[in-house]
């Protein structure tokens, strides 16, 4: 049985920044900006274990739960979440992983289908219809 986690430095118990704080928030072992690109996974957390754990449950090959596919979820979803609605972000995750599961190398599809999905909502303000007619 493990401990419950101590939360980080302005950080909520599940370890995400708190909505108050500036544009970084920095603690001894994990940064996060606002950027998606700059978003960084602590070296050991929590969130590895968590996945770790989940990929293994599931089935799924450690490889799925690396720093990398981790990284680039992160950046997908904040990408969404910035450029067209928060909500949006773990369905769009989870879109792009049912997509990418029918790929003979569903690691490599996910990585392609993330970098349209990104672009798409860095238009998604300028190019979705408006709310006035």
């Amino acid at each position: 049985m493990h401990a419950a986690p101590r939360p980080l430095p302005n950080r909520s118990p599940h370890g995400a920044p708190l909505l108050s704080q500036t544009s970084h928030v920095t603690s001894s072992d994990a940064t996060v900006a606002t950027r998606p690109s700059a978003i960084r996974l602590p070296l050991m957390s929590t969130m590895s274990d968590w996945m770790s754990t989940v990929a293994d449950e599931l089935g799924l090959d450690a490889t799925a739960a690396s720093d990398a596919t981790m990284q680039l979820v992160l950046d997908v979803t904040a990408e969404v979440a910035h450029g067209v609605t928060r909500p949006a972000a773990p369905v769009t995750a989870f879109l792009i992983g049912l997509a990418a599961g029918r790929d003979p190398d569903p690691l490599a599809a996910a990585d392609r289908y993330a970098a349209r999905v990104a672009a798409l909502a860095r238009t998604w303000s300028s190019a979705a219809p408006s709310d006035q007619g």
